[in-house]
């Protein structure tokens, strides 16, 4: 009896089954939290910029929206923008619902007010051609404001929570452009000098030290 349970034959471990239940463990996980979350900053430059953690859509989302993207959060945790290589989607965190779901050239960046105000960097051309366009859409994806320009745009995008108020960094003249989005117009173009610190509660933006006003 000794020596049997010594030569016993070991049982091998089935590592596909073992694989297989770790999926669908991880799959339950992601499904439950489909569209949760909030935007994580990962860390803040020395000149105030502040650079946020990218977070991926998850294979559960994925199946949800049909491509691959990058997710950024509204600040109520309510709304959620996915832009990927050439389509940008606005999901409902709450009904865990496709809002709108668009096509565009080279979505670089975009961002989400509280009500579902979407604003969106489109690169159009590099190189030789430098080429952008900014896009503002409500809620179901109806366009709300448009401009394109033969510039680069730059990092900076932002909106504030309640959607009347946008800006962007022209590159190649290196300007900060504020658009009023209620009354669908740019209302002011500053000269950058260093990262602008974007003030939407005081409704400033601070350039080099000097407070200018974002309306």
């Amino acid at each position: 009896m000794g020596l049997f349970k010594i030569f016993k034959k070991k049982e091998k471990t089935d590592y596909s089954k073992q694989k297989k239940k770790e999926l669908e463990e991880n799959k339950k996980t992601e499904t439950k939290d489909e569209w949760s979350g909030r935007n994580i900053v990962e860390r803040t430059r020395e000149d105030g910029y502040v650079i946020y953690k990218p977070q991926y859509v998850t294979s559960v989302e994925e199946e949800h929206l049909g491509f691959l993207g990058v997710k950024t959060f509204s600040n109520n945790s309510k709304y959620c923008i996915v832009n990927g290589q050439t389509s940008i989607a606005l999901v409902d965190c709450i009904t865990k619902g496709t809002l709108f779901q668009k096509s565009l050239k080279r979505p670089k960046k975009c961002k989400v007010s509280n009500n579902g105000i979407v604003v969106c960097n489109d690169w159009l051309g590099y190189g030789p051609k430098p080429a952008g366009k900014f896009y503002a859409f409500d809620v179901l994806g109806s366009e709300i404001f448009s401009t394109k320009i033969q510039e680069n745009l730059g990092d900076v995008l932002d909106i504030n929570d309640e959607g009347s108020m946008a800006v962007f960094v022209r590159m190649g003249s290196y300007k900060l452009v504020v658009v009023d989005l209620n009354n669908r117009k740019i209302l002011h173009s500053y000269q950058l000098i260093g990262h602008p610190e974007i003030n939407f509660k005081d409704k400033t933006v601070t350039i080099d030290g000097v407070k200018k006003g974002l309306e």
